[in-house]
């Protein structure tokens, strides 16, 4: 329906919609979890802290470690999100019809066709 589609939906798709955004609030969440204990971190002054974030039970570590594990889960996490961005936004483009033939461009998932023309980032043209 986003993108002019079908209005219906067969069970097992949206179940499996429903499954996939329910992933993506996880990591969204988990996300923020890593983020306010990684503030936490840097700005403790002591040797040791305890982290919850990184195996989802309580423990103890020395901060430096902390410090490192957070900031790498914390780019994992960042990454995994630009990547589905940049690649749901190449589907929207072979959706617009490069590919497929099913529709204009100029929608708001358009930045990878106008890269891809040469536009750039920008919305202005």
């Amino acid at each position: 329906v986003l993108n002019g589609g079908s209005t219906r939906l067969a069970r097992s798709d949206l179940l499996d919609e429903l499954s996939a955004e329910l992933t993506r609030l996880e990591r969204k969440e988990r996300l923020v979890l890593v983020d306010e204990e990684l503030h936490r971190a840097y700005a403790s002054n002591e040797a040791f802290m305890e982290t919850k974030a990184l195996h989802g039970y309580k423990q103890v570590q020395w901060t430096h470690n902390v410090v490192v594990a957070l900031e790498q889960e914390r780019k994992r996490l960042l990454g995994a999100e630009a990547v589905g961005e940049v690649v749901e936004g190449m589907l929207e483009f072979m959706l617009e019809g490069w590919v497929f033939g099913e529709r204009e461009a100029g929608g708001p998932g358009d930045l990878v066709s106008r890269m891809l023309r040469g536009g750039g980032g920008s919305s202005s043209s």
